[in-house]
């Protein structure tokens, strides 16, 4: 078996062109991806559209979106020990826009990847990612609740409020499960570990690949 190591060693090592090209062929795929995304999206109707706002609205919008993107980040901070908010920031923006273009797991190798060079241990960043989303869930289903009481002045129809009710249990149980989650290290270790298994699915195990070599 040793032997057979060292020949596969030696095989790998007499063609250091192999990586490059794996990489080479892989980016290609993935420009190729990105590139007919972003070419079925009518930039000039997009152009129009900003034409018609003014250069206040426009930084209003921005301003929203960063507003936005650092406060779904925040749980993710308190979550995972050791994550600072910048680097929530960060890691829950890149996971969205990389899951935008290619598909699953291809954001949580990404974040696993992000936890592991800032010296976060994955199992508790992603147990953090998990309780991150049930967190923006709860805060999801509240918002038509909210909605009804903002229209509390206004006629509210027999919908509106079977709506809020509806949302408003859904929330409660993800508020109970996260509650649950919190409270329990061995479940929020399982919900850890849950994710990255997704990862190891990925890509066979080394003992597998070395016993069909083998045969």
């Amino acid at each position: 078996m040793r032997a057979q190591d060292n020949d596969k060693t030696r095989a790998g090592s007499s063609r250091p062109w192999l990586k490059p090209l794996l990489l080479f062929v892989a980016s290609v795929v993935i420009a190729w991806i990105v590139v007919g995304f972003i070419g079925a999206i009518d930039w000039a109707e997009v152009a129009s559209s900003f034409s018609r706002l003014s250069i206040g609205s426009i930084l209003l919008l921005l301003l929203g979106l960063l507003a936005r993107q650092g406060f779904n980040a925040v749980p993710l901070s308190k979550f995972v020990p050791g994550l600072t908010l910048p680097r929530s920031v960060q890691n829950d923006l890149s996971a969205n826009v990389v899951a935008t273009f290619t598909p699953p797991p291809s954001d949580v190798v990404l974040r696993v990847s992000m936890f592991n060079s800032w010296g976060v241990n994955p199992v508790d960043g992603m147990a953090g990612v998990t309780l991150n989303m049930i967190t923006f869930y709860a805060v999801r289903f509240l918002a038509p609740v909210l909605g009804v009481l903002l229209l509390t002045t206004q006629e509210v129809e027999r919908g509106h409020l079977v709506t809020a009710a509806l949302s408003a249990l859904v929330a409660l149980c993800v508020i109970g499960a996260l509650v649950a989650v919190m409270r329990g290290d061995a479940m929020a270790a399982w919900v850890g570990r849950s994710r990255l298994s997704a990862v190891a699915r990925s890509r066979p195990a080394p003992s597998a690949t070395r016993r069909t070599n083998w045969m």
